[in-house]
């Protein structure tokens, strides 16, 4: 199974980036940088995928985030168990990394990160998620989220769920401290509040799209994310990337606050790049034909296709007037072994063109004058006196 990929991301509002994302293939081969270009990138044999969104703002929010990063990267293709093992082992490798670099630097103590991370590969992808960060498939016209939410607004709403008493409902709807993180790579015990990573794997059929992002992307909904894949897919994922990026920034610039917004596309078995350019007439017959609206340049059509032209009844009005004036010659032809011709040239009068009239101006009409009938003309295409 063969796969696509782009990544893209913005600062939003803050003073700093601090999201993270990476890019692999299978053999741990650094992509990101063609994956972040406008059409993606093609991961053959599947590949890893990764985005950290850095806690602590100013205090290390952006070093905690490529610190989790690099060092899940290293320790992932260091290792040779199974996919899941694999990204447990990398998971804590990150988390000790953080508590040693807080270790190094006190004013770093509140440094963290959220983490969502996937291998895909031959119809499986096996993924790690602890944080608010998001893993969303798009399959068969319909957007899911993967992932738990590892923040405290899923144990307020565990804790009024089934009730029937809306000053429950409105206390945990109102609640202080809803939107924070339970658990996250902060360099200490990675569970807490009832909530672990979830390592865990899904089948991934040709075609399925999966999405790995900061929460800057939830500036649009689940129903505008869906809409927008549908939409944009045809194009590629570079395509998908682009318009759900571009509209978190469109829609976060009216917005009093815009958080960081990273996001990775992958799709399996889906579209490929866009060509830059065609070579050869034989290319240009596999590839899209379209000419995009910015094109000025003329299609040459080719005499294959005049003929297909003709061969399909296309040609048809022109017959019909070559005929009718093979009939009019012939009918003339006629008339002229007949002798006949006398009584033509004498039946027509040439009317004078209002040139060789010395360009005399037309008597005003009198008010009944379209009344009064009108001097005959001769024929059209009338033969000279």
């Amino acid at each position: 199974m063969k796969f696509q990929a782009a990544a893209r991301a913005i600062r939003g509002s803050k003073d700093t980036q601090e999201d993270a994302f990476r890019v692999y293939d299978a053999k741990g081969g650094d992509a990101g940088e063609i994956a972040a270009s406008d059409a993606g990138v093609a991961l053959s044999g599947g590949g890893l995928l990764l985005v950290a969104d850095g806690i602590g703002g100013h205090f290390g929010g952006d070093i905690a985030s490529k610190i989790t990063a690099d060092t899940f990267v290293k320790t992932y293709f260091a290792g040779s168990r199974g996919a899941e093992e694999r990204l447990k082992s990398s998971l804590n490798a990150a988390n000790q990394a953080v508590a040693d670099a807080q270790a190094k630097e006190p004013g770093l103590k509140d440094m963290g990160a959220t983490l969502v991370a996937g291998y895909v590969d031959s119809g499986t992808m096996s993924f790690v998620s602890i944080g608010d960060s998001l893993i969303l498939r798009y399959r068969d016209g319909e957007l899911h989220r993967v992932n738990a939410d590892h923040s405290y607004m899923e144990i307020a709403d565990r804790e009024a769920l089934g009730s029937g008493d809306p000053a429950l409902w409105r206390d945990v709807m109102t609640r202080k401290g809803r939107d924070s993180i339970t658990i996250a790579v902060l360099g200490r015990s990675l569970e807490d509040f009832g909530h672990s990573p979830q390592i865990d794997s899904r089948k991934i059929l040709p075609g399925d799209v999966m999405i790995f992002s900061s929460d800057g992307l939830e500036t649009l909904t689940m129903v505008q994310i869906q809409n927008f894949i549908r939409t944009l897919l045809p194009q590629g994922v570079g395509a998908v990337a682009d318009g759900l990026i571009k509209a978190v920034d469109g829609i976060g610039s009216n917005r009093n606050y815009q958080d960081n917004a990273t996001l990775v596309v992958v799709q399996a078995d889906g579209v490929q790049p866009v060509r830059a350019a065609v070579t050869s007439e034989k290319e240009f017959a596999k590839t899209d034909t379209s000419v995009p609206k910015t094109a000025t340049a003329p299609v040459k059509q080719s005499s294959a296709a005049i003929s297909e032209s003709a061969r399909a009844g296309r040609w048809v009005p022109a017959k019909i007037f070559l005929g009718i004036v093979l009939c009019i010659v012939g009918i003339a032809a006629i008339l002229f072994a007949s002798g006949k011709t006398d009584m033509l040239r004498s039946a027509t009068k040439v009317v004078p063109l209002p040139q060789e009239q010395g360009l005399q101006q037309r008597p005003a009409l009198t008010p009944d004058s379209d009344l009064q009938p009108r001097t005959q003309r001769a024929p059209t295409g009338a033969a000279p006196n």
